[in-house]
């Protein structure tokens, strides 16, 4: 059984010499392999040789606008404990705890507090909230 590798360098050899037995010397396999893993890598389409993982349902995101919009309203100082009653009746079924790490991706009011200007604005806010507005409540993870 030849791994993800050794297959790319098989149909790799293929496609340079052409031939079953060229590609099957230079990897040190035999003809026949060659045939094998070229033939199944056609039968793919040539997509590719692994599939790949399925993307991942979190189990917060049926809430996620819920929570950017409270973490919105309170300017980012709304605690997760404050949060989970209102997500839990939005219909969040997960943990304490895995709410809290997706909570955590808001955004810090301190964070952006350190960037002041000299009238006292956070720079590159349009209010003085500490929250920019273009990231509020996002959340890439």
């Amino acid at each position: 059984m030849k791994n993800e590798s050794e297959k790319l360098d098989i149909i790799t050899a293929y496609k340079e010499l052409g031939s079953y037995r060229g590609a099957a010397d230079l990897c040190g396999t035999s003809h026949k392999t060659v045939a094998r893993v070229v033939a199944a890598f056609e039968a793919d389409g040539g997509a590719g040789l692994s599939k790949g993982r399925a993307e991942r349902v979190r189990n917060y995101e049926d809430v996620r606008e819920l929570v950017a919009a409270k973490i919105a309203a309170t300017a980012a100082r709304i605690s997760a404990k404050r949060l989970l009653p209102v997500a839990r009746a939005a219909g969040y079924a997960g943990s304490d705890r895995n709410f809290r790490v997706s909570r955590s991706c808001a955004p810090r009011r301190r964070s952006a507090m350190h960037r002041l200007d000299s009238a006292g604005r956070a720079a590159g806010l349009l209010d003085g909230s500490g929250i920019s507005l273009s990231s509020a409540g996002q959340c890439d993870g």
